[in-house]
């Protein structure tokens, strides 16, 4: 079962690989750790996870990709990130070179 609302390491997890695996390869779990700077051991963790809720298949030494309730959900996330960009640029005169970061912080606090 996908716990609702999912969990601001969730999103990151999902944005990451879905960033990762847009070429259809598999996301590696090196690769994974490399984009959100933390251990390759932590990473671990969390793919058996996010497998077990079905946001993604793992296949051990091979990668991982997003299911299809995980690329919805990615995608979700991505939106919300890219409107908080745009508000932040467009309404509140951020300059476009730093509105990813505020969005960054933002997104996890705006409700989906």
């Amino acid at each position: 079962m996908i716990p609702s609302p999912l969990s601001r390491s969730i999103e990151d997890y999902l944005k990451v690989i879905y960033d990762l695996s847009r070429g259809e390869e598999p996301a590696s779990t090196s690769a994974i750790a490399e984009a959100l700077e933390i251990q390759p051991a932590s990473v671990t963790g969390m793919v058996k996870r996010l497998a077990e809720i079905g946001l993604l298949e793992h296949v051990p030494y091979r990668g991982v990709r997003l299911t299809k309730a995980g690329h919805r959900e990615a995608l979700r996330v991505l939106r919300r990130h890219r409107v908080i960009e745009t508000y932040l640029c467009e309404r509140l005169g951020y300059p476009w070179d730093d509105v990813h970061a505020e969005a960054e912080r933002l997104e996890h606090a705006v409700s989906g």
